[in-house]
């Protein structure tokens, strides 16, 4: 599956992730988020129901609420997930399933809350109702307040706040500060120490650094993201673009890295209830199908990699490296 990549694949509210050099990629039914970041990317997209996957070196997991998965791969991770039903798995050498790092400050409050912490020094708060909050980098601060919130800061010094219902905010590149607040704005910031400040329901925000496009509107999603040539795009419930909330179609390709995964019943690669996703990296395939699947496909170091998983009425099959993953439930 290439280095350190990644797949997970679930029936309603699935989650695909593929990914080449540690590209992370998140599908979901409605109200979905799709992130794709440069190297050591991270991507989270929450909810009930919600699903987190942090993949690489030194990753950081944690996720809270009912029904949450959570897996953090690669070498000397850390994950930590609590609630009712919670699923929470870590692979590679020196995992750990707890947070351990420098300085780390990690607090949730509310019901469903999910929260990640990664890098040195990093502080995350997220408080309501199915928040949702991701800090990535050095001394990265986020705050996200209210319903459904998901918050991403990547970089070094990076900065996010956001408050409202259902916001979706991304901030890639150095020293970039985004706020959203209000109803139905729409917010842009490109470069270095870019400002941006959207209040609204429904926001949209991009940051742009090197190559890099986001989008981001939280009901009926438009996500595109765009960082060293990767592109993804999603879309929320019933919209005419590449990809549908429930009828997903999202595509993410890195380094010949393609991910197509869509939602109930859509004419395309996948569908919602026994969903087919197709995630491609170095040649990579994978495939999954089934209604509430949780399949987890590990990525275990060395070369000729044999692995399986299994879940509720899943199929996996992935293929890197030599590397074979099935798995059914």
């Amino acid at each position: 599956m290439g280095d350190n990549s990644n797949v997970q694949a679930r029936g309603d509210n699935n989650n695909l992730q593929a990914r080449g050099e540690n590209c992370n990629v998140q599908v979901r039914g409605e109200n979905t988020n799709v992130q794709d970041k440069g190297d050591n990317s991270n991507v989270q997209a929450k909810g009930e129901n919600s699903n987190v996957q942090a993949r690489g070196d030194n990753n950081n997991v944690q996720a809270r609420g009912d029904n949450n998965n959570v897996q953090a791969r690669g070498d000397k991770n850390n994950a930590q997930a609590s609630g009712d039903n919670s699923y929470v798995q870590a692979w590679g050498d020196n995992s750990n399933e707890h947070v351990r790092g420098d300085n780390r400050n990690v607090q949730a409050r509310g019901d469903n809350n999910n929260v990640q912490d990664k890098g040195d020094n990093s502080n995350v708060q997220a408080k309501g109702e199915n928040s949702n909050v991701q800090a990535r980098g050095d001394n990265s601060n986020v705050h996200a307040r209210g319903d459904n919130n998901s918050v991403q800061a990547r970089g070094d010094y990076c900065n996010v706040q956001a408050k409202g219902v259902n916001n979706s905010v991304q901030a890639k590149r150095v020293n970039n500060i985004v706020q959203v607040k209000g109803d139905n704005s729409n917010v842009q910031a490109r470069g270095d120490n870019s400002n941006s400040q959207a209040r609204g329901d429904n926001n949209s925000v991009q940051a742009r650094g090197d190559y890099c496009n986001v989008q981001a509107k939280r009901v009926n999603n438009n996500v595109q993201a765009r960082r060293d040539y990767r592109n993804v795009q999603a879309k929320g419930g019933n919209n005419n673009v590449q990809a549908k909330g429930v009828n997903n179609n999202v595509q993410a390709r890195r380094d010949y890295c393609n991910v197509k995964a869509k939602g109930d019943n859509s004419n395309r690669q996948a569908r919602g209830d026994n969903s087919n996703v197709q995630a491609r990296r170095d040649y990579c395939n994978v495939q999954a199908n089934g209604v509430n699947n949780n399949v987890q496909t590990y990525r275990l170091k060395g070369v000729n990699n044999s692995e399986q998983a299994s879940g509720y009425n899943s199929y996996v099959q992935a293929r890197g490296n030599k590397s074979n993953v099935q798995a059914r439930g």
